[in-house]
């Protein structure tokens, strides 16, 4: 399984297969309420600040405060996502353990600009799982 999900970005990957992050990402995940005040000191971007949303507005809309905030090559902010609590739990319960060979699911952040690695991941994950004939 592939979750491309509101998580911090993934800082590490494991060289081999099947290349699964192995730090950053949901290792750094932190659940928590919205922080008030204009990003990166708070958790409201520019847009919405300058319109007036507080913390109080995105706690009543979200519940969750922000997994990740995402912004492009120039800086532009791409949006911000909520922690997948639910999924997450699903898609690591389908591991049969922590080495490299038991993965089964690859966590990655929605708000990273790249998703090569991810696709690396998932193709890792089925090509050590597809045993071949003999």
């Amino acid at each position: 399984m592939l979750g491309i999900l509101g998580v911090p970005l993934v800082t590490a990957r494991n060289p081999d297969p099947p290349f699964q992050p192995t730090a950053g990402g949901v290792f750094d995940l932190v659940y928590r309420n919205w922080n008030d005040g204009q990003y990166p000191a708070g958790d409201i971007l520019p847009d919405e600040f300058a319109m007036g949303v507080t913390a109080a507005d995105k706690l009543f809309d979200f519940g969750i405060g922000p997994g990740c905030t995402g912004q492009d090559m120039t800086g532009a902010f791409t949006g911000q996502a909520i922690p997948p609590v639910r999924i997450k739990e699903v898609c690591e319960s389908l591991n049969l353990g922590p080495e490299p060979a038991d993965i089964r699911c690859c966590i990655e952040s929605i708000c990273d600009d790249d998703f090569s690695p991810a696709i690396e991941c998932l193709t890792g994950i089925i090509r050590e799982s597809i045993q071949l004939p003999g």
